[in-house]
């Protein structure tokens, strides 16, 4: 008989670090969704990627949670332009914790910044007002986020003279079953 675990969780697309552990030794995941994770707003944020105030303007993005990275993935996917595609993937993208910077990179982006030294917002925005990256005066950084967040990384980078332009990427609804 194999073994089996059941997580309260909802699967991580495209890619989850639990199945993946789980799997490796010899033990099936099974998932049990208790929230469900709507992505919302896609024309909008594809209208802002793909027009010239983002590629020429705006220096790097914030993407803070695995849901915000499925919501971006279907957003990248809609992107034919290959051109502007790799102009997106090679912004520097600054992530919270280990498992979103790899989730990031499997997307194809180049430039992940905090992920394993950034564990929370507070820590994150620390690191981006210390970067050397915006020493040329241009502090334009795209935030792409969830309905429901917390005002940390906000506060904490426009107080430190950050041009923060946020996008809603999905929202968290509790599951009716």
């Amino acid at each position: 008989m194999s073994k089996k675990v059941v997580l309260l969780k909802n699967e991580t697309i495209p890619f989850d670090p639990y199945k993946t552990d789980f799997k490796n030794r010899s033990v099936d995941a099974l998932f049990i969704p208790l929230l469900i994770h709507q992505p919302i707003n896609h024309g909008e944020i594809v209208k802002f990627l793909t027009s010239s105030e983002y590629l020429d303007n705006f220096q790097a993005f914030i993407i803070t949670s695995q849901r915000c990275i499925e919501s971006l993935d279907i957003v990248l996917s809609s992107i034919e332009d290959t051109n502007i595609l790799q102009k997106i993937l090679n912004k520097p993208a600054y992530t919270v914790g280990p498992a979103t910077s790899e989730v990031l990179a499997k997307l194809g982006f180049e430039d992940i910044r905090g992920g394993e030294n950034a564990g929370n917002g507070s820590i994150l925005s620390e690191l981006i007002i210390a970067d050397t990256f915006f020493q040329n005066g241009n502090k334009k950084i795209l935030f792409l986020t969830g309905e429901i967040r917390k005002d940390i990384i906000p506060v904490k980078l426009t107080s430190a003279g950050f041009d923060l332009k946020e996008l809603v990427a999905y929202r968290t609804e509790v599951m009716k079953d």
